[in-house]
């Protein structure tokens, strides 16, 4: 205090700089103190005391001691030491159980017990596993395990120790779900999900209102896209008709103790992308096709149809795939009962709410922002990556195995150009119609081709398109308008894509 006022009488002003200076610093050290300070009664309440209350009898621990002073974990859970008591047992079974239960309660999967028994401080480390899952998967490090798995597993990817972690369709989950951030890589693990099953004789129809996060399976045989609201729409509707199509063919062929012996088609594995704005876009179409008539359901009847195939898919093969940045009960149409037969929930660059909703009987790991790493949840966490597929390396293998034809008249479905299937509706018991069923001639003007949505450009861009080296070549002219073949136009697209 002396000080500051003999320097206050010899220089004002540079003591008042000294002074403040001194005082901002002893606040952000103040404030720095209380966020440690908050942070280590989080990072004490959420891991060490749980771990504590869990561990502390075979740990041969006082029960009313404090867990910071023999539990030590470090922020991101990669390493944690138990300091254990000089009279600790040597036994296997206890150590077992001991590194099996800090391992679980600090959610490491396949930790590596490090013990240390020798004088009297005794204690265990736990390590990451030596053998975390691979940077990066490609086709051909897979390959093998795609080709060994049963007709209803799902490879999810290559998990710690180069252990495949799979899930089936039979006995664990009929439906599952990715709840993944944005850019962790959803479209691509899908993909990565779908083409094998494609590749063992299923089919495949994709809600894809984003409308180009699917490309690669543009025009394949056996997957059918649809992008447009009304098209969406549509195709739900189609899908409670086709449960209820193969239910009736089961009840036909199934014994008395309930096994279905009938073929009711090929497996149908539906893939409903980016649901957060799906459900969406489904109550603003219903809103406006029902456009205040009170004789019509005020919930739009896609959505009971959505959940009418989760309820009553799996014993006639056709399991959903849900996909959304946060996998909420409102992001599946406001159905919690739809959510629970999701047995099966892999989630990607994950926060703490996210979890805890999906998957809070685990403790969570900690999130890793590599694309593709995700963390499959069922009876246990499982973290794997993904495998990528390049799109032609997808297309390649899903028309590779055993391809199974679409059914005739499925929304989205490939067609020949110049035939005619019957007419989808999207509301048959509600006279809500959409479309002919008159599918394009072979051969059509660019309008026409624009018109119909099957391109994404407008008629001037096909007009400029046209002139340039790659387009196809004109089949024909009809009145003062080109005409250009159908398929042709169709591959262009494609490739364009």
């Amino acid at each position: 205090m002396v000080a500051v006022v003999a320097g206050w009488l010899a220089s004002p002003t540079v003591t008042s700089w000294v002074v403040a200076g001194a005082a901002g610093a002893a606040v952000v050290a103040g404030a720095a103190l209380i966020i440690r300070w908050a942070w280590m009664w989080r990072h004490r309440r959420r891991w060490l005391r749980p771990l504590h209350l869990a561990a502390h009898e075979v740990a041969q621990v006082d029960r009313r001691r404090a867990p910071h002073q023999w539990l030590e974990v470090a922020p991101d859970r990669s390493r944690a030491v138990l300091a254990l008591p000089a009279g600790f047992p040597a036994e296997d079974r206890d150590k077992q159980r001991l590194a099996a239960i800090a391992s679980a309660k600090l959610g490491m999967e396949d930790a590596q017990p490090q013990w240390r028994l020798a004088g009297p401080k005794p204690q265990l480390m736990l390590l990451p596993s030596p053998a975390p899952p691979p940077v990066r998967v490609t086709l051909p490090d897979i390959r093998t395990h795609l080709e060994r798995a049963k007709a209803d597993e799902l490879v999810w990817g290559i998990g710690k120790q180069g252990r495949v972690v799979k899930s089936s369709l039979s006995g664990d989950s009929p439906h599952v779900g990715l709840s993944m951030g944005s850019g962790a890589g959803k479209s691509v693990s899908i993909r990565g999900l779908l083409t094998p099953m494609l590749y063992r004789g299923c089919i495949g129809l994709i809600l894809d209102v984003k409308m180009i996060s699917h490309q690669w399976a543009t025009a394949l045989p056996n997957v059918a896209i649809v992008r447009r609201p009304h098209e969406i729409h549509a195709a739900l509707l189609w899908l409670q008709r086709e449960a209820m199509r193969r239910n009736e063919v089961a009840l036909a062929g199934s014994d008395i103790e309930g096994n279905v012996n009938a073929v009711v088609g090929p497996r149908l594995i539906v893939v409903c992308e980016e649901l957060n704005a799906t459900m969406s876009t489904l109550k603003a179409f219903w809103r406006q096709e029902r456009n205040g008539d009170k004789s019509l359901p005020s919930r739009s009847p896609a959505l009971d149809a959505l959940d009418f195939v989760n309820l009553t898919g799996r014993q006639v093969l056709m399991n959903l795939i849900y996909m959304g940045q946060r996998l909420s009960v409102k992001a599946i149409g406001g159905d919690g009962d739809a959510r629970e037969s999701i047995g099966v929930v892999a989630l990607g660059r994950y926060k703490p709410p996210a979890w805890k909703m999906l998957a809070a009987d685990f403790p969570m790991p900690p999130p890793s922002l590599r694309p593709g790493r995700i963390q499959v949840v069922s009876d246990e966490v499982r973290e794997c990556q993904a495998p990528f597929l390049s799109a032609r390396e997808a297309r390649a293998l899903a028309t590779a195995g055993d391809v199974a034809p679409l059914p005739a008249g499925m929304p989205g479905a490939r067609v020949v150009p110049g035939t005619v299937v019957p007419a989808v509706d999207a509301a048959p018991d509600l006279g809500v119609s959409h479309g002919t069923g008159t599918l394009l001639p072979p051969r059509v003007t660019l309008r026409e081709w624009a018109e119909s949505g099957a391109s994404a450009l407008s008629v001037g861009a096909l007009r400029k398109a046209s002139q340039r080296p790659g387009f196809p070549d004109r089949a024909g002219v009809r009145g003062m308008a080109g005409e250009w073949l159908a398929a042709e136009l169709a591959e262009w697209e494609a490739m364009r894509r």
